[in-house]
């Protein structure tokens, strides 16, 4: 407070009277909030209460509001994050989880302050991720969840990923992302591919010619070769990798429409 008084009445204030969206913008305030947050328990349990009151209405606008100055206030952003990690923990919502995970790694490579690391771990374990992307049936929750698996081993345990590989059901996982697009498909198979190097060419080689030829009619051929170059290093020189080739060259595009009317006059065949 002592910081604050001398700025009452001036500018700040009277600015604010119109403009209230930037009444407390001023660099004395911000410092002085922050001080305090993390030294008197009034301000703290007020900050708490606060952060709390808006997780309840929008997980996402308090992460971020936490978040924007993380550079800046290390110490004062993981206090605010420590009763968010609880709220979302004890949600169990696997939704919410990986976002705010994720959201943590990233002021962990910004700060390099091993406080977000904790936290990484207060929010979710190695073994309680792993559960949760076994028990997941949404393909992109899932692939949040594996990606925030992916990143946080690598910062939090620096151990080789492969170890996690005997872990994973990865026969239900393969089946939760089996109907996505190739662009989603790719996308999980790039961080799978860090836990099971083999991913990309088991998870390809249980299609039919007639269902790699369905999805990549559904892409346009000038996005193709961008495709093509994501799965080339996960495929290497494998036989599955010139199939798709061979097919990204000769298969027209089509539309949802025409895909869809294909569908209905294609006998269903099942699946190597």
């Amino acid at each position: 407070m002592q910081e604050i008084r001398p700025q009452m009445g001036y500018r700040v204030e009277q600015f604010g009277i119109t403009h209230s969206g930037l009444r407390f913008a001023h660099p004395v305030y911000e410092e002085a909030f922050a001080a305090m947050a993390t030294r008197d328990s009034t301000v703290a349990q007020l900050a708490v209460c606060l952060v709390e009151t808006v997780a309840d209405i929008h997980v996402q606008t308090c992460l971020n509001g936490i978040l924007r100055n993380a550079g800046k206030y290390p110490q004062l952003t993981q206090f605010l994050l420590r009763p968010l990690v609880e709220y979302v923990k004890q949600s169990g919502t696997p939704e919410l989880i990986s976002p705010v995970g994720l959201k943590m790694v990233a002021a962990y490579d910004l700060t390099k302050d091993n406080g977000f690391l904790d936290l990484i771990r207060l929010l979710a374990s190695t073994d309680e991720l792993i559960s949760l992307i076994n028990a997941e049936r949404g393909p992109d929750t899932m692939r949040a969840c594996l990606r925030f698996l992916v990143n946080s081993e690598m910062r939090v345990s620096g151990r080789n990923l492969t170890e996690l590989d005997p872990c994973v059901a990865w026969t239900d996982v393969y089946q939760t992302v089996c109907d996505g697009s190739l662009y989603s498909i790719t996308e999980f198979l790039e961080w799978a591919t860090y836990i099971r190097p083999t991913a990309a060419q088991e998870f390809f080689s249980s299609w039919s010619r007639t269902t790699a030829q369905r999805r990549i009619a559904m892409i346009q051929r000038k996005h193709r070769r961008s495709l093509l170059a994501r799965l080339q290093p996960l495929l290497l020189d494998s036989p599955v990798f010139r199939v798709l080739e061979n097919l990204s060259e000769k298969t027209p595009h089509v539309g949802w429409r025409e895909y869809f009317s294909m569908l209905a006059r294609t006998p269903q065949i099942v699946e190597r």
